[in-house]
């Protein structure tokens, strides 16, 4: 007999699956951004493309995707005699064609009539959603179910499974039938670890803590009086916009700048000199009282 093969490992298979698909997506639409800057609009041909790739090709080739290969699992076809055989060239084909198709093609149908409905307030339009609704709803529970049947007999994970009656089955006859929580216990650690930090952080103002390990930059001094030569301001190091001087040196920031700095610390030391500043003492400078350099 066949050793059963844990319920845990087959749903693992699956997000497995969905995590390589998504990776590869992000980091190809990534790579080819710059010379298809529109690459975002056919996100899903190409997650199509991708997953034909990696599934279709996979299940025709090993009888198993990689996530399933990953876990050392293999599909098996469970036959009318109710034993379990190799899964045949065509019946591979079939299931990583309704596996790649299938959700490509119900995904453009649903966002064309839910378009279309919103865009054209008619009978037809509402008769489609109430359709496409209804088959929505229809196949969710048909979904409940199966999961529910899956559970109860650890057979057939998904409605394409059970349809072409395709069982996952250990690859090898030493297959451990042991969980491994050690990646688990790693997230469960840093994920506490992170909500921590989280709940700590608005006890600190970070504002000060940088004012701490800041050091003091440079700053010019102004030629003459009633004339102050700014080329930037002293907080984004950017041109000034709505720039205003610090009594304490004539140091000019950005009026943005310096309010947010003010509220964020209200021991905010000028970068030029070193002093408190104060933003009631601030001054707002014109064009005019500006030599841009």
């Amino acid at each position: 007999p066949v050793m059963e093969v844990l319920r845990v490992f087959q749903l693992d298979a699956g997000r497995l699956d969905n995590e390589i698909l998504a990776f590869l997506q992000r980091e190809l639409s990534t790579a080819v951004e710059p010379v298809w800057p529109s690459v975002h609009s056919h996100s899903d041909e190409l997650r199509l493309v991708l997953h034909a790739l990696l599934h279709g090709t996979a299940v025709w080739a090993f009888a198993a995707t990689y996530g399933q290969r990953l876990l050392s699992l293999v599909y098996a076809a469970r036959k009318a005699d109710n034993n379990l055989h190799p899964v045949s060239t065509r019946r591979r084909l079939l299931h990583g064609l309704c596996a790649t198709l299938l959700p490509y093609v119900w995904q453009k149908v649903t966002s064309r009539i839910y378009f279309r409905s919103d865009a054209d307030h008619n009978e037809s339009s509402a008769r489609q959603r109430s359709v496409l609704s209804r088959i929505e709803k229809a196949l969710s529970a048909l979904q409940y179910i199966n999961s529910l049947v899956f559970l109860f007999s650890g057979r057939y994970v998904s409605i394409l499974d059970r349809v072409f009656r395709m069982q996952l089955v250990p690859a090898r006859k030493d297959m451990q039938r042991q969980v491994s929580l050690e990646f688990m216990d790693r997230e469960i650690m840093w994920s506490g670890f992170m909500e921590f930090l989280v709940f700590l952080l608005p006890f600190f103002n970070v504002a000060t803590i940088k004012r701490l390990f800041q050091g003091r930059t440079e700053h010019q001094q102004p030629t003459r009086p009633g004339k102050i030569v700014c080329n930037q301001c002293c907080s984004c190091h950017s041109p000034p916009r709505l720039p205003c001087i610090s009594p304490c040196c004539n140091s000019v920031f950005c009026y943005v700048c310096i309010q947010s700095n003010c509220l964020a610390d209200s021991n905010f030391m000028c970068p030029g000199c070193g002093a408190t500043v104060e933003a009631r003492l601030l001054q707002r400078l014109t064009a005019q009282h500006l030599t841009l350099e």
